[in-house]
């Protein structure tokens, strides 16, 4: 082998080696590319998951819009599947929506009062379970019971009271419907 063979071959030869070596070097950097991507998928597939279980664990209340209107007939409906008279019913009153968490979340309280004259326990019972089977949208919130003022219970009867009962509805303000293009039952 003469001089010049030997040294063509010693270039090809370094050729080869520095295109392995920056080929290698390649191969590292796209290996280390391809695992940061996969971690960022693994980490988008945890969020996927996670939102996927904070939209199932949207409570009931915050899937609906306002409770529906008409509250004086429903609670008139609610005295007569009690029986109570209609004449039991000494007020009902209603506030205004409140916020009723932080601003981002959009989340309101509807409260209604309503008052009872001349009613005994057990009706006030039997109306309590009448709204609860009646108007799931509304949660019984508090329930305050006095003796009427100046009646005497009848003969072995019971004792008439004055029943002041207040009544709530929690619900998202979601104009847009986007509870249910979030997973939510909608309205």
């Amino acid at each position: 082998m003469n001089g010049r063979v030997a040294l063509a071959w010693v270039v090809v030869l370094g050729g080869s080696f520095a295109g392995v070596g920056f080929a290698g070097r390649s191969v590292l950097a796209a290996r280390d590319a391809a695992q940061r991507e996969v971690a960022a998928l693994r980490a988008t597939q945890d969020q996927v998951r996670e939102i996927a279980a904070l939209r199932a664990a949207i409570p009931a209340w915050a899937a609906k819009g306002p409770p529906p209107s008409g509250l004086a007939q429903r609670v008139s409906g609610a005295l007569a599947a009690a029986g109570l008279p209609a004449t039991a019913l000494a007020s009902l009153s209603a506030e205004n929506d409140l916020a009723a968490g932080p601003p981002e979340l959009r989340a309101r309280r509807r409260r209604a009062t309503l008052t009872l004259a001349g009613v005994t326990l057990p009706r006030v019972g039997a109306l309590l379970a009448a709204w609860r089977e009646r108007e799931p949208d509304w949660t019984i919130a508090a329930v305050e019971l006095n003796p009427e003022q100046g009646k005497a219970p009848p003969q072995g009867g019971d004792l008439p009271l004055r029943a002041v009962i207040t009544l709530e509805a929690l619900y998202i303000d979601d104009d847009d419907g986007g509870l249910s293009e979030q997973g939510g039952t909608g309205r």
